[in-house]
């Protein structure tokens, strides 16, 4: 048998909230200045060329962080943090 969570208004992350709804991610990328849509690229080429990818797209404005994921999670982390980051500005 499937257990469904049990969503309440008491749960303060989950209640509705005017503050939360106008700071809200969503909201935020999709107001103009916000709006940075990379499309899930994958960046592809060597170790030095990845990292001048990264830093090229560290630069954009508003720009506060990165997601990355890996088919290998151990051995691309391993690989970003042996072979990727030494390049990084």
């Amino acid at each position: 048998m499937l257990h469904q969570p049990h969503l309440t208004p008491a749960c303060p992350s989950l209640a509705p909230d005017d503050q939360r709804r106008r700071r809200g991610t969503a909201r935020t990328i999709n107001l103009p200045e916000g709006a940075i849509n990379l499309d899930m690229a994958t960046l592809v080429g060597s170790y030095e060329t990845i990292a001048r990818h990264l830093d090229e797209v560290a630069k954009i404005p508003g720009v506060k962080g990165m997601m990355f994921t890996f088919d290998d999670f151990e051995r691309g982390v391993r690989d970003f943090g042996e072979e990727v980051k030494p390049f990084l500005n």
